[in-house]
């Protein structure tokens, strides 16, 4: 175990985003015109995805993420106990 933290930096590779120390990380996603950047980290609650200001409540997994084509949402798979289901969080990321 180490500690993680997903850092993102524009063209000048000046950072412009660094998340609070994670756990584990996976799916890293970005939205179509790069701007924005959603990812999940597993705690001992469970899976949760953070698209900007939002996280998402916690699962037993998540699956890969997609965007839309303008960014506005962002879908993934999740599971909780035998339950499996679809997730979309929208807003842009900002909200």
């Amino acid at each position: 175990g180490g500690t993680n933290h997903v850092v993102q930096v524009d063209e000048m590779g000046k950072e412009v985003f660094r998340s609070d120390a994670l756990g584990k990380v996976k799916h890293l996603t970005f939205s179509p015109d790069g701007a924005q950047l959603a990812f999940a980290t597993e705690s001992k609650e469970g899976w949760r995805v953070h698209w900007g200001e939002q996280v998402s409540e916690s699962f037993q997994r998540v699956g890969e993420m997609q965007f839309n084509a303008d960014g506005t949402r962002l879908a993934f798979g999740t599971q909780t106990e035998r339950v499996l289901g679809w997730t979309v969080m929208s807003g842009g990321g900002s909200e």
